[in-house]
């Protein structure tokens, strides 16, 4: 990260199903909206085809003073 850069994140998760332990999950993740100073997306998990989860990142960037 370079010196002065600001970043603040959210996430929201909506859990739908289970994921028994040593289960493979799937998860992924589609740029919904980007511009220089914030990137969301749009995020869903699956066992197998099944989603268990659904949700979204906020990531913002803003130069700070130091």
């Amino acid at each position: 990260m370079k010196p002065g850069l600001d970043v603040g994140s959210h996430v929201s998760c909506d859990h739908l199903g289970p994921a028994p332990v040593g289960t493979t999950v799937r998860v992924i993740a589609t740029a919904a909206d980007a511009d220089e100073r914030e990137l969301v997306c749009d995020v869903v998990a699956f066992v197998g085809e099944k989603m268990i989860a659904s949700g979204k990142t906020e990531e913002g960037f803003a130069l700070g003073a130091g």
